[in-house]
């Protein structure tokens, strides 16, 4: 059993979720953006206002652009962002942990020299909690289990579906081989020998693809039903 971990922060103990997320900051156009662009402060910040504990820049294009980060108004949950130059391409990647679940999300302001708008680009998708995923991992191990335990018994359907219809086959061919051993009357082709013994071999070939279809479809139960009953360990979420 693990045991209890606590965060404190300032002495203080943590009670509510931590996020870490990473945003990409960089210039998408032809043009540089300077200092003196900046019209009003460009601010990183959570909606629903939630304390930003801390953030770090973990990558820049280039150290000549000058990208540092104003902390000042962190318990608000604003992250002023600066820079010295921005050219084509040129940014930041930064490091942000806040305190909060996948409900807080993070936005931008500020207001740049000719650019109506900071455009944003955002994961699509919704971050899940930790009990969410758990929850989807294990709905997705039922249904392996039920797909493998529906394969297993459409595999034995068909190997007996096989079976009855290759017997009945083989039957009429045998009573038809009979009849024609047992009438003098008829003249026996020279190779009515070779054909039934061919037809033999069909016949025992197939009691052999039968078995392989029985045992491919009784292994796919086995593991449906392992799958389905054997508890596996569920890792936390990275």
């Amino acid at each position: 059993m693990l045991p209890s971990i606590e965060i404190y922060i300032d002495k203080e103990k943590i009670q509510d979720d931590i996020s870490i997320v990473q945003v990409a900051l960089y210039n998408m156009g032809k043009k540089p953006i300077e200092t003196t662009d900046i019209l009003d402060a460009i601010k990183i910040y959570t909606d629903p206002r939630a304390k930003i504990i801390d953030a770090i820049v973990t990558k820049v294009s280039r150290e000549i652009i000058g990208f540092n980060l104003d902390k000042t108004n962190l318990d608000e949950g604003y992250l002023g962002v600066l820079w010295r130059t921005l050219e084509q391409n040129d940014g930041a990647i930064i490091q942000i942990a806040y305190l909060g679940g996948p409900n807080i999300s993070l936005l931008i302001e500020g207001i740049i020299k000719e650019q109506k708008k900071i455009k944003t680009f955002g994961y699509p998708g919704q971050i899940k909690s930790q009990e969410e995923q758990i929850k989807d991992y294990l709905w997705s191990r039922k249904f392996e289990s039920l797909l493998l335990i529906i394969s297993g018994l459409l595999c034995l359907l068909m190997a007996m579906t096989m079976r009855i219809y290759i017997k009945q086959r083989w039957r009429a061919l045998e009573e038809l081989f009979i009849k024609i051993d047992a009438d003098p009357a008829l003249e026996k082709p020279s190779y009515l020998g070779d054909l039934n013994h061919i037809f033999r071999k069909i016949h025992n070939s197939n009691i052999s693809f039968d078995i392989i279809i029985v045992t491919l479809g009784l292994l796919l139960l086995i593991f449906g039903v392992l799958n389905f009953l054997v508890k596996k360990p569920i890792l936390p979420p990275i």
